[in-house]
């Protein structure tokens, strides 16, 4: 397992995620959902939240992850109230593009990756330097960690990784 010290500290395996049974998400709060224009699986929440905990103690993306992962170009990370949204331009194979605008749990930017609730994504130049605009990739994923929290709920048996 690939365990490389990432800009969220050091090294760990990310071999303990394991995938939860298959029910459907729904939404604590199902008007924001709505308006946001996404509802994301349970499970997916479930793994992101495990995957969020496992990047935030250094474990970095497996290379074969990224090797078939869309490409972003012209990225820019929006902070909303409660998430952080990854927008830009995705390239995918068989050779398509189209625009992005997604939640975002975690950013490695000096690495070359970003992360979404639901896949990896190599990530080009940025369209502003995201320093300088005030996004850090320990922002994302606290912002990611509490809507994650705040979605799966306190009581779900899933520790967060606040």
């Amino acid at each position: 397992m690939h365990t490389q010290s990432s800009l969220f500290g050091h090294g760990i395996a990310m071999n303990s995620l394991v995938a939860e049974p298959n029910d459907t998400f729904q939404a604590r709060d199902r008007a924001r959902s709505a308006r946001a224009g996404w509802s994301e699986p349970r499970t997916d929440l479930v793994f992101a939240a495990k995957l969020l905990r496992c990047l935030r103690g250094g474990s970095m993306p497996p290379p074969n992850a990224l090797e078939w992962s869309g490409y972003v170009e012209h990225w820019t990370v929006i902070a909303r109230d409660d998430l952080c949204l990854l927008t830009g331009i995705v390239w995918r194979l068989p050779l398509r593009r189209h625009t992005l605008e997604t939640p975002l749990i975690a950013i490695d930017p000096a690495a070359g990756w970003a992360r979404a609730i639901g896949e990896w994504f190599t990530i080009g130049v940025p369209c502003i330097d995201p320093v300088a605009a005030g996004i850090h990739p320990e922002g994302v994923a606290d912002r990611a960690a509490r809507w994650l929290e705040r979605q799966l709920g306190p009581n779900d048996g899933v520790a967060l990784p606040l």
